[in-house]
């Protein structure tokens, strides 16, 4: 399923074109539904990989909307309201506010535990289905807030 690319430098999954149309998300639940738990544990690893890049650019634009803000003239102490009063609108069903860091480590603490829990053989198939949707989820809260921000900030007047 993941393999090394020397192209690259770094993990791929394996497959043609019609494979590669196919979420990492699904091929996990595909490996848990057919008991191959070492390889769902690969696959949530690179599911990772791929989550990493995304946070990686989220983290870009986060800084290039605050660059880009201050060099068009807007006073650091607008621009830092307006990113608590976006935390605040956006906050995580929780109530905690959104940042664009806040939920990351989050996620990746509950990566790496399903990911080992199935290397160790230690969840029931419904029971890594359940992790593995509560991990999404908080991916999709997680990205869902950042790109709202960027849409937000887009729309916002802030001098």
């Amino acid at each position: 399923m993941v393999t090394w690319s020397q192209a690259l430098g770094k993990r791929v999954r394996l497959g043609g074109w019609d494979e590669q149309a196919v979420s990492t998300t699904r091929c996990i639940q595909e490996e848990i539904y057919a008991g191959r738990l070492e390889p769902a544990a690969q696959l949530v690893d690179y599911w990772m990989e791929e989550a990493k890049v995304i946070q990686v650019i989220y983290d870009s634009w986060t800084e290039g909307w605050r660059g880009f803000l201050v060099d068009a003239g807007v006073a650091v102490q607008a621009i830092d309201a307006e990113f608590s009063r976006l935390g605040a609108l956006l906050a995580f069903p929780d109530g905690e506010p959104f940042s664009a860091d806040g939920r990351w480590l989050d996620i990746a603490e509950s990566a790496g535990r399903l990911a080992h829990s199935l290397r160790a053989n230690r969840l029931e198939q419904g029971e890594a289905i359940e992790q593995l949707d509560l991990l999404v989820e908080m991916w999709r809260q997680h990205v869902g807030g950042t790109n709202a921000t960027c849409r937000l900030i887009q729309q916002q007047n802030l001098r």
